[in-house]
């Protein structure tokens, strides 16, 4: 079996201090206690062809799965409340923050 199309590289985006401190703070006010952990995704995003145009970017991920089922991408996808208003305030306090 052969993949149909050739994977489109690019090189990852620099982990500026002033975007992970604001991270760490809104992470901070919207979990407390929760640690701040770069990883790299294994999965495909259009982050690449971003990074490629000379865009660089970082996605944010965590959210609580909705119990041991994943239901990402799906016909019902959801979250618990909580984890939506615990949202807003990451936003809040990210954009509020990265804004100045």
């Amino acid at each position: 079996m052969r993949q149909g199309y050739d994977p489109l590289v690019s090189n990852a985006s620099p982990m500026r201090a002033d975007v992970m401190k604001a991270v760490a703070k809104a992470v901070a006010a919207s979990d407390p206690g929760a640690p701040v952990v770069p990883t790299q995704a294994a999965y495909a995003t259009d982050g690449a062809v971003f990074r490629n145009a000379g865009i660089p970017n970082l996605r944010r991920g965590g959210g609580v799965r909705h119990g041991q089922r994943s239901v990402a991408h799906g016909l019902n996808e959801r979250i618990r409340v909580k984890e939506f208003y615990n949202g807003l305030v990451y936003w809040y306090v990210l954009i509020k923050a990265l804004a100045g």
